[in-house]
């Protein structure tokens, strides 16, 4: 499967949320599996979740898609710069990005 139909079907079988504020309080519960990231992503918004990510031992992966193409994909109605995978449910996103 490619990233973008696991991540379609991680949000409808999983969790996922969206949002920086979203990602880090999942990511400072210990909830967050998997940081996801628009190519288009304001550089101090990438260059904080890259340090959440590496202390937390979280994989950040970056789209090759922007923001809105990317909330898109994941069938929402509105732009998605940054979310995190909490639950995967039926999805192999975390074996598809460890590729």
């Amino acid at each position: 499967m490619d990233v973008k139909k696991s991540l379609r079907l991680a949000v409808d079988s999983g969790k996922v949320s969206f949002g920086v504020n979203s990602v880090k309080k999942l990511i400072s519960a210990g909830e967050a599996k998997l940081i996801i990231v628009s190519n288009d992503c304001p550089a101090d918004i990438l260059k904080e979740m890259q340090r959440h990510a590496k202390l937390a031992s979280i994989p950040l992966h970056i789209m090759d898609e922007k923001a809105m193409l990317l909330g898109a994909s994941c069938g929402k109605p509105f732009p998605a710069s940054v979310l995190v995978v909490v639950d995967p449910g039926n999805s192999d996103i975390l074996e598809v990005i460890k590729k």
